[in-house]
């Protein structure tokens, strides 16, 4: 686990919210493709040119994709998460979690760990040696 890839949880997260929101609409837009639209004109059911049908067929193979790409987000996501944890040291988690997946400062970081500025920097260059290491185990 390195760097880019903590930095990155963000935005993993922030996609995963965006894919869900997408997933919803569809399905709202799928349900109401299907409704029956009243018009009074006769149609036939044989020629297979049902506009609503093929809307449906569509979100449903837009659907299946984002389901898909949901699923490579957050076993992204639960990889950054799992090698967090595995670190041994508490304060390296609280760093680590703090700055890249709360997002925090730096000054918030350190006021949360209880350490100087430079304390804080020496712990977060430990913590993110150590996360080198425990990447061979998660993978």
């Amino acid at each position: 686990m390195n760097k880019i890839q903590l930095k990155n949880y963000i935005n993993l997260r922030k996609e995963v919210k965006q894919i869900e929101e997408r997933l919803k609409e569809y399905e709202f837009k799928k349900c109401s493709a299907k409704s029956q639209v009243i018009t009074g004109m006769p149609c036939s059911h044989g020629s297979g040119n049902n506009t609503a049908e093929s809307v449906v067929l569509s979100f449903v193979d837009l659907e299946k994709v984002y389901v898909q790409k949901l699923a490579k987000l957050n076993n992204e996501i639960f990889k950054i998460e799992k090698a967090i944890t595995s670190l041994e040291n508490s304060v390296e988690r609280q760093l680590i979690r703090a700055r890249y997946i709360d997002g925090k400062t730096w000054e918030e970081v350190c006021a949360l760990i209880g350490y100087s500025w430079s304390q804080t920097h020496r712990i977060h260059a430990r913590a993110l040696k150590n996360l080198q290491n425990v990447k061979d185990e998660i993978e």
